[in-house]
C-alpha cells in the first residue's frame, strides 16, 4: 500500500514589525553619545585649556585698560603749609619772596629759576608794586629773599633783593654781588667785574669758588689772589 505523504500547508511568516520612530531617535542618540564620550586625560587636557584661555583674556583686559592719569606736579610749592622746605631735594633752591607780592611765603624752585619765577609763584605783583625796580631776569640763589618794593620805595638791592655779599669773615658771595661789591676784591676792576656779574646772570649761579675761572679775565694766577675772599 503506498502511503501518502501528508503535505503540511505553509504558515507564512508574519513581516518583522517596523521599529518605532522614538526607538530609532534613542540608537542615535546613543551612538552619538558614545562618539562624544571623551578620555579623562582629554576632559582634562580640555578643562586646563578653558582654563588657560580665561586667564588669557582677564590679562588682555586687564591691559586695555586706561591709566589713571596723574597731575603733574606744580612748578613751585609754597613752604609755609607745610615743611617741606626743611628738607628740599639736592637740586631744588629755596627762596623767600616778599614785598608787594599777592601770596608772600617761602617757596622751593628748581635750579635755575629765575627772579621772575619767584614773583609768579607768590601771585604776581600787587597793584601798589614798583616792578620796574627789581631785575626779573636774574637766577635765583639758593636762601636769599627776594624783596619787591612798594612804588616810591627804594629797592634794597641791585637786581632784586638777595642774600648779603658780604658774608661772615669778610668773604663776598660770589652769587650775591653786585659789579661795585667785585670792585672792592683786589684786582677786579669795573670791567672785570661786570664780566662777572654778566656771566652769572647767562649761567645761573655759580656752583664753586673755581667757576669764576670760566669768566673771560681770570686765569689761575688770578684766582689764586681772590679766592681768600670769595665764597658761594
Amino acid at each position: 500500500m503506498e502511503t501518502k505523504e501528508r503535505i503540511q500547508p505553509a504558515i507564512p511568516e508574519s513581516p518583522e514589525p517596523a521599529r518605532a520612530e522614538g526607538s530609532m531617535l534613542a540608537l542615535a542618540r546613543a551612538r552619538i553619545t558614545e562618539h562624544l564620550r571623551f578620555h579623562p586625560r582629554e576632559a582634562a587636557a580640555l578643562a586646563l585649556l578653558g582654563l588657560l584661555l580665561l586667564l588669557g583674556a582677564g590679562l588682555a583686559y586687564l591691559r586695555a585698560r586706561p591709566a589713571a592719569a596723574v597731575p603733574p606736579p606744580a612748578g613751585a610749592v609754597s613752604a609755609s603749609a607745610s615743611a617741606s622746605a626743611d628738607a628740599a631735594p639736592a637740586n631744588t633752591i629755596v627762596v623767600d619772596v616778599v614785598g608787594a607780592v599777592r601770596k608772600p611765603g617761602v617757596y622751593n624752585f628748581a635750579q635755575g629759576a629765575r627772579v621772575i619765577d619767584a614773583v609768579r609763584a607768590a601771585g604776581g605783583f600787587t597793584p601798589e608794586a614798583e616792578s620796574q625796580a627789581i631785575n626779573l631776569a636774574r637766577p635765583l640763589v639758593d636762601g636769599e629773599q627776594v624783596v619787591v618794593p612798594k612804588k616810591g620805595e627804594a629797592p634794597t638791592g641791585a637786581g632784586g633783593a638777595g642774600p648779603s655779599a658780604q658774608q661772615p669773615g669778610g668773604k663776598v658771595n660770589i652769587n650775591s654781588a653786585t659789579a661795585s661789591d667785585f670792585e672792592d676784591l683786589p684786582g677786579i676792576g669795573p670791567v672785570l667785574a661786570q664780566k662777572i656779574v654778566d656771566y652769572r646772570d647767562q649761567h645761573g649761579p655759580f656752583r664753586s669758588i673755581q667757576d669764576l675761572m670760566k669768566v673771560t679775565g681770570i686765569g689761575q694766577k688770578k684766582f689764586d689772589s681772590l679766592q681768600a675772599y670769595v665764597t658761594v
